[in-house]
C-alpha cells in the first residue's frame, strides 16, 4: 500500500477548515467541504515547522502498519500525509462521537451511533457485557498485532454501538515514544508495555 503524499492541505482536498482539537504539538481540524460530502476525514496538522513529534510519531507508526501488513480495524484509516516545507500533517479516518450507523447497522434499543466511552458508560441502557466483549477483543488486537499504546485515555477510545454488539476503537494515543523503538523491535517488550498500559486504563474506568 502505497501512502498518497500532498505537497499542500489544498493539494490534500481540504479547504474551509474547522478546528475541533488542539493541543501543545498540532491541531486538529475537519473540511466544511468534506463535511457536506459526508466524507468522514479528519487532519492533524503540526503547529510549527520545528515541533512536529507527534505527527511524525504517527506516520512512522503507520508505516509499521503496513509493512508488517496490520489490518486497520480498529483504529482510524490512513487516507495521505500532508507533507510541506513548513507543515507536517496526517490525514485520518473521522471516528467522532455523535457520528451515525451506516443504514445496513443495526442499533442497539435507543443507544446507536458512535460515542466516546466516558459518555458511553453514562448512558444508563448501555450493556456492561457488551463493552466488556468490546474492549477485550480491542486488547486481543493490539497485543496479537503489537499495536504498542502510549496514552491509554478514556477519551481516546470511541464505540460503535450496534444492535447485538458493540466495537470498540481506539483513535488515539498510538505508537511508540522511545527513541529506540525495542516495544516494536521485540514483540516481549510491546507486550509488556500494552498490558501495563491497560492496566492504568482500566484504572483510569474505576476512578471514573
Amino acid at each position: 500500500m502505497n501512502i498518497p503524499i500532498y505537497t499542500s492541505i489544498a493539494d490534500a482536498g481540504f479547504s474551509d477548515l474547522k478546528e475541533i482539537g488542539r493541543g501543545s504539538e498540532r491541531a486538529v481540524y475537519i473540511s466544511k467541504q468534506c463535511e457536506k460530502q459526508c466524507e468522514n476525514k479528519v487532519l492533524k496538522l503540526s503547529l510549527y515547522p520545528y515541533k512536529n513529534k507527534q505527527v511524525s510519531r504517527e506516520i512512522n507508526f503507520y508505516k509499521y502498519l503496513i509493512k508488517h501488513k496490520v489490518p486497520i480495524t480498529h483504529l482510524p484509516q490512513l487516507y495521505g500525509i500532508v507533507k510541506s516545507k513548513n507543515q507536517l500533517g496526517i490525514i485520518q479516518e473521522y471516528i467522532n462521537a455523535g457520528q451515525k450507523l451506516k443504514p445496513d447497522e443495526k442499533a442497539f434499543g435507543e443507544l446507536k451511533g458512535v460515542y466516546d466511552l466516558p459518555l458511553l458508560i453514562k448512558q444508563p441502557n448501555f450493556n456492561q457485557i457488551f463493552l466488556d466483549a468490546a474492549l477485550d477483543k480491542l486488547l486481543n488486537y493490539l497485543l496479537t498485532y503489537n499495536i504498542v499504546v502510549n496514552d491509554l485515555q478514556p477519551h481516546n477510545f470511541c464505540i460503535k454501538v450496534f444492535e447485538k454488539a458493540y466495537k470498540a476503537y481506539l483513535i488515539d494515543g498510538f505508537g511508540s515514544r522511545l527513541w529506540i523503538p525495542i516495544d516494536l523491535m521485540f514483540k516481549s517488550q510491546g507486550y509488556e508495555h500494552i498490558v501495563h498500559q491497560w492496566a492504568k486504563f482500566k484504572m483510569f474506568l474505576q476512578w471514573d
